[in-house]
């Protein structure tokens, strides 16, 4: 994965296309921390992650699936059992939890309740962290009923909110700008398992899922100002039915949702500058000027949103419901030391547009003991929606009026609808297993996608527009090494070499600025998901006495980085800063490569079955100042974080 901003993960090369299957629920929008509130990972009992040969029952979403099962009283020694944790450490970051549950054979509970704060919520733009305090807050609860052998029920629930600053520029922060974004959601699903007999059983999952996103503009806001409220909910249910028999896993099943949305959004120009149609700023923008030189980047069509020439707050209002319904079969089927799994899905997509397709998915896997070796490849055909955050506004007549005549000359349309992408996703690979000291994974992977999806992102706001490039090549190797516990000693170490390449012209999407039209008018580019090498390791001691250490490493050769005018960046102050850690000699322009050592050490008293636990952390061991990405047409400029030390408390009982 190539990490970006924010907890943005781009599996494979691809944007952030991740479902998480949370207890049965599905969730496929975007839950880094500027966009959703994430899922807390202190209730997780158990995952599984898919980053290839993904199931047929897995789709919308599928460059990555996480598939997660949360913690259950049910089956508990005691009916009142749990812990309480606390953290503090810089940047006065602090955060608390409670959990606690119980049960017996037959029934069980679990709730958890957490809230923090950091004034270092999110990765900022510049150096200088300004304007970046945030708090979040979070409640979980499942229920677990299993009246007989045959028929097991849990129902779970969450809620979480987030209210945070939009960090600022060094010139934003002078002006005053205030802006603060709030998130909220909440959720519940119920999950019933009948097991009709050994070879047949059932599920029936029914959920729903409600999100907020609301960004609140203020006075000082430069060089525009914009607010938004997005509002998605999903509901809907899945059933499937499991076959097991002479080496065969059948599953097939059924998903249905709905998904209404309803989109806010307004914005003004507040700095002269932003869109002025003279390239000289000492000139009034009046064409009877004899000075007046025209500016090529000027867009006529933002004028009247122009605050500063007695323009109007631009203003959109819409909502619209969405639609989708797929069913799958598959089957996994295994016969000696050879296994094979099969499977075919349908998707029906009906949003702003109709769409729908059929997904094949194919794998085999070998295995030879004597060398305890195991080959495997798969294909799989992906369709994978369209992102929902902006997309009504993006595809509306009031985004049409914005678009830069220019592009509307070369498009021969102001708005392109953006398709689902489709995907072609081979994968071979070897599994070999060293005595009991360390196991290796090898693969390679190809990907040819039609209607390549990214994100566009307004300035440093959180205002986020889908885009799509026409079509995307993406190739990579993986190297895994896993070293079990030996005398307490454990680790692994990964490695990955890939590229993803972006072939004009967009397909789809929204682009209000120049860089767009210049992406247009270029050959293949790399996009910003494209990170030649990713490395990363970790080493963890545990002594018998129940101290424990951990130290973890990780390399990152850096997104590519286009730059068209060299001076004018240089003579920037919102970004001069950033740029020397931009590395201008390399035949690709990247920003420079990083190295970053995270440590940790611990205590937990007993060993076995602790009832207190202290952990003591340091990220960024050796304080390195490094960006994740620089002047990216898709998502800005966002830095590392710095050093930080934070200390853990925990108490079981």
């Amino acid at each position: 994965m190539a990490q970006n901003a924010n907890g943005r993960l781009h599996i494979r090369g691809a944007h952030y296309q991740i479902s998480f299957m949370i207890d049965g629920l599905p969730i496929s929008d975007q839950l880094s921390i500027d966009f959703g509130n994430p899922f807390d990972a202190r209730n997780v009992v158990a995952m599984e992650i898919y980053t290839g040969n993904f199931p047929a029952e897995f789709g919308n979403k599928v460059s990555g699936v996480v598939n997660v099962s949360t913690k259950s009283g049910i089956g508990s020694a005691n009916l009142f059992h749990g812990s309480v944790s606390g953290s503090a450490g810089s940047f006065d970051a602090g955060d608390g939890i409670v959990q606690f549950g119980g049960g017996t054979s037959k029934w069980g509970y679990f709730v958890s309740a957490s809230g923090g704060q950091n004034h270092r919520f999110l990765d900022p733009p510049g150096f200088d962290n300004l304007h970046n305090g945030g708090n979040n807050q979070s409640l979980f609860f499942r229920l677990d009923y299993s009246p007989n052998q045959n028929n097991f029920f849990n129902f779970s629930g969450n809620g979480a909110r987030s209210r945070f600053d939009v960090p600022n520029l060094p010139s934003q922060h002078l002006a005053g700008q205030d802006q603060q974004q709030k998130l909220m959601d909440a959720s519940v699903r119920l999950h019933w398992l009948f097991i009709i007999n050994p070879q047949w059983s059932m599920e029936v999952v029914p959920y729903y899922r409600t999100a907020l996103a609301q960004l609140f503009p203020s006075a000082g806001d430069t060089p525009l100002t914009a607010s938004q409220a997005r509002h998605l909910t999903t509901a809907g249910g899945k059933w499937t039915v499991n076959y097991t028999n002479a080496g065969h896993r059948v599953k097939a099943g059924v998903d249905i949702f709905s998904f209404p949305v309803s989109e806010f959004l307004t914005f003004g120009i507040t700095e002269a500058d932003f869109n002025d149609p003279d390239t000289d700023p000492n000139n009034d923008p009046l064409t009877t000027d004899p000075a007046f030189v025209p500016n090529p980047a000027f867009n006529p069509n933002l004028l009247p949103h122009d605050l500063t020439r007695g323009g109007s707050l631009f203003l959109f209002d819409g909502e619209k419901t969405g639609s989708e319904y797929s069913f799958f079969i598959q089957d996994t089927y295994s016969y000696n030391n050879f296994t094979a799994t099969f499977g075919i899905r349908y998707d029906n997509y009906n949003f702003v547009l109709d769409e729908d397709h059929w997904s094949p998915r194919v794998g085999l896997a070998y295995s030879i003991p004597a060398t305890r070796t195991v080959l495997r490849a798969s294909y799989n055909r992906l369709f994978q929606t369209p992102s929902n955050e902006n997309l009504i506004f993006s595809t509306s007549p009031e985004a049409a009026a914005l678009v830069p005549p220019d592009r509307v000359t070369q498009l021969g349309t102001a708005l392109l609808i953006i398709r689902p992408e489709r995907v072609d996703f081979v994968e071979i690979g070897a599994q070999q297993s060293v005595a009991d000291w360390f196991r290796v994974d090898l693969a390679y992977y190809q990907k040819r996608i039609r209607d390549f999806h990214d994100n566009d992102q307004l300035l440093n706001t959180t205002i986020v527009f889908p885009a799509a490039i026409q079509n995307g090549e993406i190739n990579g190797f993986d190297l895994k090494v896993d070293i079990p516990q030996h005398k307490g000693v454990s680790g692994s170490w990964a490695f990955s070499w890939g590229e993803a390449i972006g072939i004009p012209p967009l397909s789809g999407g929204l682009f209000l600025g120049e860089e767009a039209l210049e992406k247009l008018e270029e050959g293949p580019f790399r996009i910003d998901h494209d990170q030649t090498y990713t490395s990363q390791g970790n080493l963890t001691y545990e002594h018998k006495s129940g101290v424990w250490t951990a130290i973890n490493g990780r390399f990152d050769s850096g997104p590519p980085v286009e730059i068209e005018d060299l001076a004018e960046v240089q003579a920037d102050p919102d970004v001069n800063r950033e740029l020397a850690f931009v590395d201008l000699n390399r035949k690709i322009v990247r920003v420079e490569e990083r190295l970053i050592w995270d440590w940790s050490i611990g205590y937990d008293y007993p060993r076995e079955d602790p009832r207190v636990s202290f952990q003591f952390d340091i990220r960024n061991l050796t304080d390195e100042k490094r960006l994740f990405n620089f002047l990216s047409v898709f998502s800005g400029t966002h830095v590392v974080p710095p050093r930080a030390f934070s200390g853990r408390v925990r108490y079981n009982f």
